[in-house]
């Protein structure tokens, strides 16, 4: 069956059977999504890219400017927050 075939299909089912082909649909992608990441994380793939983005992070923080921070955080308001949830903790 083609693509095209398939969405002709789906276009004629009714909406309970869109539901449940739906839901079917979603847990089938994922999945194999899972079944990627899996592949991935077994291959060493991820860990090649998690030491890349390490790396990146690293190289920008290296270029922070502590001078640059302090006038940007000047001017936000002082201000207690709205809601109890957006306060920071007190030890």
């Amino acid at each position: 069956m083609t693509a095209l075939e398939l969405e002709q299909a789906v276009k004629k089912i009714t909406p309970q059977e869109l539901r449940i082909f739906s839901d079917w649909f979603e847990q089938y992608t994922s999945d194999k999504w899972d079944e990627k990441i899996e592949k991935d994380i077994l291959s060493g793939r991820l860990a090649k890219l998690a030491a890349k983005a390490d790396a990146d992070f690293e190289a920008r923080a290296m270029r922070g400017n502590r001078e640059k921070f302090e006038r940007v955080l000047a001017k936000v308001p002082d201000v207690e927050p709205e809601h109890d949830w957006d306060r920071i903790p007190q030890k």
